[in-house]
């Protein structure tokens, strides 16, 4: 048991440490309407460790931006395969991941996921 907690915990610093690598270039992105094309493509092309720390902070940041800040996180989500996955997840069983999943498409806006969102709607009429 004691492992299993240590384990965790150092899971936990692992992780902590990898969003405090990652958080500096997601500014970078962030911080202007017009995003630097260079930052865009590093975040683009985290490692996957990296990828998995910071994932969950774009998908928080997707809804609090506009503008080219936006759009330049949905680019970044997209070419992950961020949208396609949650796309895929909006079939799923439990209702929290398909409320989730039509989250991030619909603050995404893109017109692709527009069937797949109408098809979640007509679910709760």
């Amino acid at each position: 048991m004691a492992v299993r907690r240590f384990s965790g915990a150092r899971q936990l610093r692992l992780r902590e440490d990898l969003k405090r690598q990652v958080r500096p270039l997601l500014l970078e992105v962030l911080a202007d309407d017009d995003a630097d094309p260079d930052a865009v493509q590093r975040l683009a092309r985290l490692g996957r460790s990296q990828w998995r720390a910071a994932e969950p902070m774009l998908i928080t940041m997707l809804g609090k931006v506009r503008g080219g800040a936006r759009d330049a996180l949905i680019e970044v989500l997209a070419a992950r395969g961020a949208l396609g996955r949650a796309a895929e997840q909006t079939r799923s069983r439990s209702l929290l991941t398909r409320c989730r999943a039509a989250e991030m498409l619909g603050a995404a806006r893109r017109v692709e996921y527009v069937p797949t969102l109408t098809r979640l709607l007509e679910m709760c009429t």
